[in-house]
């Protein structure tokens, strides 16, 4: 058994790495603490149309060594079993309910960056939900869609906010805050100790103290320096219960000491991966099964097509076969399986006939069974049809 202070001596030589290097580092590292299949997995059942309640209820009790076990998940009605691909789309759509504005947990940064802080005024149990879902998806190497203000991935990584982190939350407060630290305030800035917030779902304004009574406090000259720290800590969420739920649910899963190697911009980009697909690097890390190879027509007309459409339809592509439209950021060479065993992009021969014309999906082994289709406009009809109306859910898998 490595001793933590080994973990710290090992993490501090990990800092030293390329981007690319700590990413396989982390990859190791979480091997280390993954419980192997054969001890241990766990089972999440859940309804689609009530995917936050039932995930909750079962996620929140789920002990350390169950979130770095292997996951069943099963969709209610659905066909697919799990070898990773309804883990990945798990994972996706439960991110994606949580940042979503009609669960409250988030609101945007005040920058010319779209980005994502925690809502003050939000849920800490749900942040924590969050933070695991985070947490299983570094664990588990599956790229999320997550662009959080950078001051939530240096809390993540164990550095300090301060004042100039502010400027990626909210510029306008910045500058504000910026002004009153360089100028005399008398009779120019007329504020208390307390900060007003607008709660845009319940449609009502909360008046926060920034210190006991501070709503009745004058912020004067002297009295300014406080402010201008107090008001900052707050809205960097500085030890909110919301922050420290986020953090504590990450590090449920991944161990601190591993995500302190990273800095913030590299921990985002290990975590959201790359957005932007490169079909020649797609093609170039392609493997053929059946009677497929890379010079057979169809396959010509399949590599022709992905070169035509649009980033929006490749990503469906991908989810539809991956289970996750986002690529891990060394790209198509990396892909794996949940139990991390290399999985390329696949693509496998299938029998074309009139009952049977649609590709069919193995998100848990990135494999595409595309039929062997007479004519390109088929490929195209029936391709395009597939990642139009499932790229989401199982149904064809």
């Amino acid at each position: 058994m490595t001793s933590s202070v080994e973990h710290l001596l090992e993490a501090s030589e990990a800092m030293a790495l390329a981007f690319d290097s700590k990413c396989e580092w982390l990859r190791g590292r979480n091997d280390q603490d993954r419980v192997p299949w054969q001890q241990n997995s766990v089972t999440v059942v859940v309804q689609r149309e009530a995917l936050l309640e039932h995930s909750t209820l079962q996620a929140l009790g789920l002990k350390q060594t169950e979130w770095r076990s292997e996951f069943n998940l099963v969709f209610e009605g659905e066909m697919a079993k799990d070898a990773g691909g309804v883990l990945k789309e798990w994972l996706r759509e439960l991110n994606s309910l949580l940042l979503s504005g009609s669960q409250g947990l988030y609101i945007f940064t005040g920058t010319d960056t779209v980005a994502y802080r925690p809502d003050p005024f939000s849920s800490p149990y749900l942040h924590r939900l969050h933070g695991l879902i985070l947490g299983k998806a570094l664990f588990e190497g599956v790229p999320l869609n997550c662009r959080l203000a950078k001051s939530v991935f240096k809390q993540i990584v164990g550095k300090p906010v301060d004042f100039e982190d502010l400027r990626f939350v909210d510029l306008s407060i910045y500058n504000t805050l910026v002004y009153m630290r360089g100028n005399d305030i008398t009779e120019t800035v007329f504020e208390t100790f307390s900060v007003e917030k607008r709660n845009e779902i319940e449609g009502t304004v909360r008046v926060v103290d920034l210190k006991p009574n501070g709503r009745h406090i004058p912020v004067t000259e002297e009295s300014k320096s406080e402010y201008i720290r107090l008001r900052a800590d707050w809205e960097l969420g500085k030890d909110s219960p919301q922050i420290k739920g986020l953090v504590e649910g990450v590090h449920t899963v991944v161990r601190r000491e591993w995500l302190q190697v990273f800095e913030p911009e590299e921990l985002e980009l290990a975590l959201c991966g790359l957005s932007f697909i490169d079909v020649a690097d797609w093609e170039a890390y392609t493997v053929y099964k059946g009677s497929y190879h890379p010079d057979h027509q169809v396959v010509i007309w399949f590599w022709d097509l992905l070169n035509a459409v649009s980033q929006e339809q490749l990503s469906l592509l991908l989810q539809f076969v991956m289970g996750t439209s986002r690529l891990p950021v060394e790209g198509f060479k990396t892909l794996r399986t949940m139990r991390g065993e290399p999985a390329c992009f696949t693509l496998e021969s299938a029998p074309y006939s009139d009952s049977s014309p649609y590709p069919r999906a193995h998100t848990c082994f990135n494999r595409l069974d595309l039929p062997v289709y007479p004519s390109q406009s088929l490929l195209r009809k029936f391709l395009l049809y597939t990642i139009a109306n499932h790229a989401q859910g199982f149904g064809l898998e």
